[in-house]
């Protein structure tokens, strides 16, 4: 509270544009909140807060409210429109942050950034968490505090008392820095550590070209070929009771029950309610699931549903989720996608 005075006001108003000075200083300063009036461009995003250094190694977010406004958008930040009217490109930019942020890992610098118990920061792609049980009064702990200050090594006595074996040998191939570096979130999934819209799936192009293909009503499935007038009747060959669409080819179908059941990865079969892929993805994606696992057993079975349409060749329905696994793995080795970078240092690495 002892930062509550006009002077701190007055500063932090200055970071974001030009502070229009007040006659009335009581208005100002509130209970438990700086009021002050600061001249900014509406055009641009309003500023959601700033980051205020309480002194050299503590910071604190400080929380920025606007009064009165006419509209305001809490997708993109602007006063030109309300959030009904904000474009359909910027929520979803904004709703796969979410999603990206599922998938990133940490990548270990100083270590003053990272929770151990809660962020994803193992150089496993599998168990990038820590799965060991917190210890009393060691919840609040971050991966800093598991390096000596003055060797700048993992404490290895510290580890041991902390975690699991398999989990200590992850942590000590991790290679640290005697200088300073900030931590930083990566994408695992390519060799640089960027995100990139080719790393969103990590899949063969043909899946991908599958997947686009379904989401645009492109294949030739029977409700497809007959609102093309080709065929009279639309009824699915195997279940006999429901249209031949492209998510019931895929994901409602009777005959698919067994495939979905048996993929404890991915949600499961009957507890949902989906209408479309695209809405199947989403929703893998939403509940943190395997969605390249998911892209490879769509593949799959539509692999099958051509054999069992075109050829006389055996394709039993139990095999599906097996010959998807082995293909996702074989790809993933061919491709050696599955590795973490380094911090970047220019300093000899304590080993």
């Amino acid at each position: 509270m002892s930062m509550l005075d006009l002077e701190v006001a007055m500063e932090i108003g200055e970071t974001i544009g030009n502070v229009i000075p007040s006659e009335h200083t009581k208005e100002m300063v509130g209970r438990d909140f700086l009021r002050v009036r600061v001249e900014i461009d509406v055009s641009k995003p309003l500023c959601r807060g700033r980051k205020i250094a309480i002194n050299a190694n503590e910071f604190i977010w400080v929380a920025f409210k606007y009064e009165k406004l006419p509209n305001f958008c809490y997708w993109c930040g602007r006063v030109s429109h309300a959030d009904k009217e904000c474009s359909y490109a910027w929520r979803s930019i904004l709703k796969g942050q979410d999603v990206l942020m599922k998938g990133a890992r940490w990548r270990v610098g100083s270590g003053e950034s990272i929770g151990i118990w809660n962020d994803a920061w193992l150089p496993s792609l599998e168990y990038p968490r820590v799965l060991s049980n917190p210890v009393t009064s060691f919840e609040d702990m971050k991966v800093n505090d598991l390096i000596d200050p003055v060797s700048k090594q993992w404490d290895a006595g510290l580890l041991q008392g902390l975690f699991s074996s398999q989990e200590v040998e992850l942590i000590m191939s991790i290679p640290l820095c005697r200088t300073y570096i900030e931590d930083k979130l990566i994408w695992p999934y390519t060799s640089l550590g960027n995100y990139t819209m080719k790393s969103g799936l990590s899949v063969p192009n043909k899946v991908k070209n599958f997947l686009w293909r379904v989401c645009k009503e492109a294949l030739p499935v029977k409700r497809n070929l007959r609102q093309r007038k080709i065929i009279e009747e639309d009824t699915c060959d195997h279940c006999k009771s429901s249209a031949e669409s492209e998510v019931h080819t895929r994901w409602e179908c009777s005959a698919l029950t067994s495939v979905w059941n048996s993929v404890p990865e991915l949600p499961l079969h009957h507890d949902q309610n989906v209408h479309t892929v695209s809405e199947l993805n989403k929703l893998t994606r939403d509940e943190g699931k395997d969605v390249n696992l998911l892209a490879m057993i769509l593949w799959t079975v539509w692999y099958r549903w051509k054999k069992l349409r075109t050829t006389n060749e055996e394709f039993p329905v139990s095999q599906v989720s097996t010959n998807a696994k082995q293909a996702l793995t074989e790809y993933h080795q061919a491709n050696q996608i599955i590795t973490l970078q380094s911090p970047v240092c220019t300093h000899p690495r304590v080993k």
